[in-house]
């Protein structure tokens, strides 16, 4: 068994309603993990892995070293050339996703795609690498699909196109926004989707989530399109729904 728990420095920029102090918060955690790892006969057979942003490595490291916990640490670097290319062939790698997706990739004149892709991301030191190519990943499976389902191919031309409608972040969010407009014009006109949008993020413009109890009320004036919206944005890749156990 794996468990993976994502954005633990929310301890410390989003501690729980009532904790005296963040690290307090921390420590509570570390103790329960203490108590069931610390079992030999009755460990579990498996590993925990948090993930936390680098600044706050020092205060989580150091409540590990308070309570005698063993760890590994394991810095994620940035994806580099073979990663990127491993991101975009990967599906064509393994026996079993290559049976089930038969994604194919096209060589052009000027190399193979998942190369030339790599090339292009990494030239532009100052952009966010991981997210522009799972939505780059996104844009060419889905009009593989459209195209051809047997197989979906990722072309060199269909690259293309996509970069001349702009790969960068912003060009993304202001290609949403208009299809938004396109649907419900008001809807962006009024600055709602905006908002809804921003109250998904975090003080420090991370990725936040919102309960649907709190949009309800925080957008109660506007019950009769919230869940629609919510549905649209979805859709267009600009929120996702977490499934609760």
């Amino acid at each position: 068994m794996i468990v993976i728990l994502d954005q633990v420095e929310e301890t410390f920029t989003q501690p729980l309603s009532g904790s005296e102090e963040s690290r307090s918060e921390l420590e509570d955690f570390l103790e329960i993990v203490k108590w069931v790892f610390d079992q030999p006969g009755k460990r579990p057979q498996g590993k925990l892995i948090l993930s936390y942003r680098k600044e706050y490595h020092p205060e989580i490291r150091d409540g590990f070293q308070k309570l005698l916990l063993p760890y590994a640490e394991v810095f994620l670097q940035q994806l580099d050339r073979n990663g990127i290319i491993e991101a975009v062939e990967g599906l064509t790698k393994h026996p079993a996703t290559r049976e089930k997706y038969r994604l194919k990739i096209e060589k052009g004149e000027d190399g193979n795609l998942a190369e030339i892709i790599a090339v292009d991301l990494l030239a532009d030191k100052k952009s966010p690498i991981a997210p522009m190519l799972q939505l780059l990943l996104t844009k060419l499976w889905d009009t593989a699909v459209q195209e051809n389902s047997e197989p979906p191919i990722f072309t060199v031309a269909r690259y293309q196109q996509l970069q001349k409608e702009g790969l960068a972040m912003d060009d993304f969010l202001q290609q949403q926004m208009e299809q938004l407009r396109q649907w419900q014009p008001e809807l962006v006109q009024s600055g709602l989707v905006l908002d809804l949008l921003h109250a998904h993020t975090t003080a420090l413009g991370t990725a936040g989530t919102c309960a649907m109890d709190e949009l309800r009320q925080n957008y109660s004036h506007r019950q009769d399109t919230l869940d629609a919206l919510l549905v649209k944005c979805q859709a267009l890749y600009l929120l996702t729904r977490i499934q609760q156990n």
